[in-house]
């Protein structure tokens, strides 16, 4: 019934840029539905759709629809297994835009494995490849780590041969607002131990000093970031006061199989 809402949605042709929808037992019927209604949304770059259940036939039905200009998609922890990656990796293999690929956790054999690897000699773009936590045996994944790693380095030269872009002064514009937002709500809010304040305070340092610290990766990072952080909260000051000791940053949270 949801992914029948999603269809309905995508079907109205909205301009987005990227559509997350893990963690949700989409299911192989769901993904036929919004699949359906993907080639509507033609400026789509990035589709995470990890741990839904969408099994062979979901994957399928996905790998026949995948939009235009999409650079990454992610389908790890959906049990989609040989024939489902096959299918993935056919559509990867003409798929000028696409880059990013996350197969990881699918019951993968060397039979599905060896499509990627065709897959990634037939599709240069095709430079990051996750597919940790199948059942491929060590030849077939050196294999596999060869050829994406080739891509990479071709990927790499073509961007040195391209000249340098000049950071947009909007965007310079639009971070140093954002972290004055962020700078506001901190000075305004509680820090008393145990209150909704305080973990907005804790959430907002978080992001701010993610910022700061991780600036090119907040401007490339794609999907969903997730960080960890440890805070240090000082009572000597008054009011007390908040500091990030440490800040780790991933981008995907691992399936349950892990």
């Amino acid at each position: 019934e949801g992914a029948q809402e999603v269809a309905s949605f995508l079907a109205t042709g909205p301009c987005l840029p990227a559509l997350g929808l893990q963690h949700n037992n989409i299911g192989s019927s769901g993904a036929a539905a919004f699949s359906a209604a993907l080639s509507q949304v033609r400026r789509l770059r990035e589709l995470l759709v990890y741990s839904n259940n969408l099994g062979s036939n979901g994957a399928i039905a996905l790998a026949a629809a995948l939009p235009p200009q999409l650079t990454a998609l992610d389908v790890g922890s959906n049990g989609i297994g040989d024939k489902g990656v096959e299918a993935v990796a056919r559509a990867a293999a003409v798929h000028e835009h696409l880059a990013e690929l996350h197969v990881d956790y699918n019951g993968i054999h060397d039979s599905g494995a060896a499509a990627l690897v065709e897959a990634a000699r037939s599709n240069s773009s095709l430079a990051s490849l996750w597919f940790a936590g199948n059942c491929i045996s060590p030849a077939m994944s050196s294999a596999l780590e060869g050829v994406v790693a080739s891509n990479l380095g071709m990927a790499r030269q073509r961007e040195q041969e391209c000249p340098m872009l000049e950071i947009n002064s909007d965007e310079t514009e639009e971070s140093t607002t954002d972290l004055s937002a962020i700078e506001s709500i901190l000075a305004s809010a509680s820090v008393t131990h145990g209150c909704c304040e305080f973990a907005d305070a804790v959430a907002m340092l978080s992001i701010r000093e993610y910022f700061i610290r991780c600036r090119s990766h907040a401007r490339a990072a794609r999907g969903q970031v997730v960080l960890a952080t440890i805070v240090v909260r000082d009572e000597s000051e008054t009011p007390p006061s908040l500091m990030v000791a440490s800040l780790g940053v991933g981008t995907k949270f691992m399936p349950h199989e892990a």
